[in-house]
């Protein structure tokens, strides 16, 4: 992902055109002459650079400070450059007033990170900072915690081709595979998901939004020894990845349909769900802010005739670098 601060996440993106009329990524000068890595450089102003320069770039540690036209793009960093690219931990500052403190490198957050969003103050529901390991820029496994102090716990884990999917139940050898489609990171569509571990094989058939199941699926289940009380069939619906109607088949062919191990199955899921609301919630917040605003080509509805202003969930959290 070269295109370095393209946006702040891509539910933005659904609401504020950032990238549409964003040039490509280039070098440009500091007002020090030295070289830096931007996403933007058709603002007149030059950005700064405090360090040092190298062989015509930014080197070491020092802070840049930008000059994107966009009113949700980064301002500053406080960091490290190597040839003129972020390279090593920093302190991003957006223009929103959203910090990022992590280790960024090769144009993506490594390992383990802190976000804190400014704008969920008057949001009770919406996030206000997650703290744990991001994959590839979005936030995958870790804890989101919201403005009124409830803590929901994300789990997504990637597949073999590298899409995420929500395993709020992983274990240590398990093994995930889908032969569907990856969209913005994350299992997309229809097709079939597979979990693998040394005691059983569970397979899916059915449709993953956001890397969770939405809509009619069926579930089936292979253990390698007898296990009379467990489920080995499920056909039915799901909603933020939680079956919420359908039936199960345990393995002494007793068919189910409300039970204790179908509630367990939900209640492994209520983090997905409160997880996907949360940023829901945050959607909307900054859609009425903007709108206030009347910040000119940033909505993407922009109040146009004929325009719904429906929302619907996009993807969760995306840094670009």
């Amino acid at each position: 992902m070269n295109n370095q601060f393209k946006s702040l996440f891509l539910f933005f993106i659904s609401l504020i055109l950032l990238g549409s009329n964003i040039a490509q990524a280039e070098w440009a000068n500091s007002t020090k002459d030295c070289k830096v890595w931007v996403d933007d450089n058709t603002t007149e102003k030059p950005l700064s650079w405090s360090g040092q320069c190298k062989d015509g770039y930014a080197s070491g540690k020092g802070k840049v400070i930008y000059n994107y036209s966009s009113p949700t793009q980064v301002k500053s960093c406080t960091t490290i450059m190597k040839k003129g690219k972020i390279d090593g931990y920093s302190e991003c500052l957006y223009k929103t007033g959203d910090i990022l403190t992590g280790t960024i490198q090769n144009d993506n957050i490594v390992g383990e990170a802190v976000y804190k969003w400014n704008r969920a103050k008057s949001c009770p529901t919406c996030p206000s900072q997650y703290s744990g390991t991001f994959y590839n820029g979005i936030f995958a496994f870790g804890t989101l915690v919201l403005t009124n102090g409830e803590k929901v716990k994300l789990k997504y884990h990637p597949t073999k081709k590298g899409c995420l999917v929500w395993n709020a139940d992983a274990q240590e050898d398990e093994t995930i595979t889908w032969t569907g489609s990856c969209k913005d990171g994350y299992a997309n569509g229809q097709g079939v998901l597979t979990y693998t571990t040394k005691t059983a094989i569970e397979t899916t058939h059915g449709t993953l939004k956001n890397g969770m199941l939405e809509g009619d699926a069926v579930v089936d289940a292979k253990y390698t020894s007898a296990c009379q009380n467990c489920i080995v069939h499920y056909d039915g619906t799901f909603k933020y990845n939680r079956p919420i109607k359908g039936v199960a088949t345990l393995g002494n062919g007793h068919k189910i349909q409300k039970d204790e191990q179908l509630e367990e199955m939900r209640k492994i899921a209520e983090d997905g769900m409160k997880f996907q609301m949360a940023m829901m919630q945050m959607k909307r917040q900054m859609a009425m802010s903007t709108a206030m605003a009347d910040i000119s080509n940033q909505v993407s509805c922009n109040m146009s005739p004929g325009c719904s202003m429906e929302y619907e969930y996009v993807p969760a959290d995306t840094f670009y670098y």
